[in-house]
């Protein structure tokens, strides 16, 4: 979601087998990217936050 007003600012396509064991997701390549990115956007998102 972006900051005000609250829009739908982008999707993930997560493309990991299910079930998913968490223990395990953890260790993969493309989680651990896929979570970087979003971590990244959310951190983007709230230092423009910041600046209204």
């Amino acid at each position: 979601m972006s900051h005000r007003p609250s829009v739908v600012k982008k999707e993930y396509i997560v493309d990991i087998p299910r079930p998913r064991v968490i223990e395990e997701c953890k260790y993969n390549t493309e989680f651990l990217k896929l979570e970087k990115e979003i971590w990244g956007d959310i951190k983007d998102e709230l230092e423009n936050g910041d600046e209204e």
